[in-house]
């Protein structure tokens, strides 16, 4: 694992910024087509506004979701409205494929089905931009939850699953870690002291979700960290 550390959060996303057009490039050369997933929340917006003004011919490049709140499309809450208003909508011309998680968020049965039918699509990810909460949760896998456990396992076959989560609105969406995982290129995206703390003294505190990708010795990910 590699530790990036910034001065400041803007200089953190000048350079993933850098890093994650170079990987689209390369890849678009390699396959014609790039698999890139973001992290809902706060913390993405800024690199999601500095990417959409990058001149790149981002048709080629399809573009999900790590994780999402089971609400529909126009609700505050929801990562794909706000994934739609800071990058896709900005991006007028040649604009990247959007693959959401959630097309029926009142019947999960329903969603399975729709999401079923384009998981094939989103492929396995060439770039996955991860967040983490203060709880040590990543993408909506959270602490003493049933369904997250069942998320983390390496032997999850399923590609998402359905968590419950600690806040309002409780219902998620998101990508096994299983899934994730194989991502070629994988980066978790965090600032402030609290959560750095949290990485630092991974073997003197509780097992926490993201402690299934600081130890997982078969990948090679990066953390991107300002204060």
């Amino acid at each position: 694992m590699i530790k990036n550390k910034f001065k400041n959060k803007e200089k953190l996303e000048d350079e993933l910024v850098d890093r994650i057009v170079s990987l689209i490039k390369e890849s678009n050369i390699q396959k014609k087509k790039t698999s890139i997933l973001f992290s809902g929340g706060s913390t993405p917006s800024g690199l999601l506004e500095k990417l959409s003004d990058v001149k790149l011919n981002w048709s080629k490049v399809k573009v999900g979701l790590v994780d999402d709140r089971m609400v529909d499309v126009e609700n505050k809450f929801s990562n794909a409205k706000m994934i739609q208003e800071l990058f896709i909508s900005k991006i007028k011309k040649l604009p990247p494929q959007f693959y959401p998680l959630v097309f029926d968020h009142e019947n999960e049965n329903e969603n399975t089905k729709q999401l079923n039918k384009i998981i094939d699509e989103i492929g396995i990810p060439d770039i996955t931009i991860l967040g983490m909460g203060s709880d040590g949760h990543f993408a909506s896998l959270f602490p003493r939850n049933k369904k997250s456990e069942r998320g983390l396992l390496l032997n999850n076959r399923n590609a998402f699953c359905y968590t419950t989560a600690p806040s309002e609105p409780k219902e998620r969406i998101s990508f096994t870690w299983s899934f994730l995982r194989k991502s070629a290129n994988l980066f978790l995206f965090i600032t402030g002291e609290e959560k750095m703390a949290l990485i630092d003294l991974i073997y003197k505190r509780d097992e926490l979700p993201i402690d299934s990708f600081l130890i997982d010795d078969e990948i090679t990910p990066e953390i991107f960290w300002a204060p």
